[in-house]
């Protein structure tokens, strides 16, 4: 006869129960998570109580309405049980934030990077600015369950980046490592437009799709792939690495005034905003930077239309805040006779990385109660933790 782990039996149901609370979304009654877990009513209010003691779940009051006698109790997850923190390394700057289980943004700040040519400087002054959102967002240190980390390169499975874009000095360097010594929480690293292709699929617009591209183009160029709604990382991290194909003339996207739209530096994104808003105007040279910009992009698409013909191709990092640059391109290709994919705007801006990050630190836990925190319909992140 096999011996029964009760131990392991316990912490089964105690993750379904928890998994049907953060689910709900909102207070569940005791009756109905009965029914959703298939376990008995004792052993789910034995589990309530366990998990309200640690601070998974809080009971609620029931609104008051016409019934006589004692109102149900109903239970919820609480939010602050389960936080991520999540870095963004860009050539300029750090980003850093506090978010939920959920998606959900508690807290974030920048710092200026004085010299991205200096990876421990730059990691020191990230891991300073990540304690003081930590701090400030009030957050209970116990809830922070692990780190996610973005860096505009590509970056092995492992962690390691193999090469970013503008400084060698980066090659080799570990930055997972690095906060999870600080910080004593398993850290992970990937690109930032893999991540922001994940967290598309989280918490934007890619939820229903399958296989799609997440673009961004212009002063940085790069794709994160997702492929049967797992991402596509290609040997050593380097698919979607589109801004190394010297042939495809990709590099003049920096010099083009509208290729600033992807600029990190807020200053010259407005700058290149301004041209596309007097295109919508009708000015003709600005229109006519806009087709510029387009001459470029299109044969990026048109290259991921029929290598991996996607359903849908997101386009963000501040192309997305332009709907002239969706819809004629969206026109080109139609008249180009490519598959039937949809260009559509991400509708997460600026925060995709740091969005993609906490799903990936979520994805990576490996307690049964935080692993409970999924939605079944996304993948788990294919990555390993520092």
């Amino acid at each position: 006869m096999t011996a029964i782990d009760l131990a392991a039996m316990r912490q089964h149901n105690s993750g379904l129960v928890l998994a049907s609370l953060f689910q709900a979304r909102e207070p569940v009654r005791m009756a109905t998570l009965v029914r959703q877990t298939q376990l008995s009513r004792r052993t789910v209010e034995l589990i309530l109580s366990t998990l309200i003691d640690e601070g998974w779940a809080a009971e609620t009051s029931e609104p008051v309405g016409d019934t006589l006698g004692r109102p149900p109790r109903r239970y919820q997850f609480r939010t602050d049980s389960a936080l991520f923190a999540t870095i963004a390394f860009d050539p300029h700057a750090a980003t850093a934030a506090i978010v939920d289980a959920y998606g959900h943004i508690r807290h974030q700040a920048s710092t200026v990077l004085e010299d991205i040519d200096n990876p421990s400087e730059c990691l020191q002054s990230a891991s300073d600015l990540l304690k003081s959102v930590i701090a400030d967002s009030g957050c209970p240190r116990p809830s922070l369950r692990g780190i996610g980390i973005s860096v505009t390169g590509r970056i092995d499975d492992d962690g390691t980046v193999m090469h970013l874009p503008y400084t060698p000095a980066w090659t080799g360097v570990r930055p997972g490592e690095h906060f999870a010594s600080v910080f004593g929480l398993p850290a992970l690293v990937d690109n930032d437009t893999n991540l922001a292709a994940l967290a598309e699929q989280w918490v934007g617009g890619a939820g229903g799709y399958s296989n799609f591209v997440w673009l961004i183009a212009g002063y940085r160029l790069g794709a994160g792939v997702v492929i049967r709604k797992d991402i596509h990382k290609g040997l050593h991290g380097a698919a979607g690495e589109v801004v190394q194909v010297e042939s495809m003339g990709l590099a003049a996207m920096r010099a083009q005034p509208l290729g600033l739209i992807s600029s990190p530096v807020p200053a010259q994104r407005a700058q290149a905003l301004s041209i596309v808003h007097a295109a919508e105007a009708g000015d003709v040279e600005a229109m006519k930077s806009v087709e510029e910009l387009l001459d470029l992009i299109e044969p990026v698409v048109s290259t991921f239309a029929w290598t991996i013909a996607p359903e849908a191709i997101f386009l963000g990092g501040g192309l997305e805040q332009s709907r002239l640059l969706t819809d004629q391109l969206q026109r080109r290709l139609e008249a180009s006779g490519l598959p039937p994919i949809q260009i559509r705007p991400s509708s997460l801006g600026e925060n995709a990385p740091l969005l993609g990050a906490a799903y990936m630190a979520r994805s990576a836990q490996n307690d049964t109660l935080t692993q409970a925190l999924r939605e079944n319909h996304l993948a788990t992140f294919p990555v390993s933790a520092n």
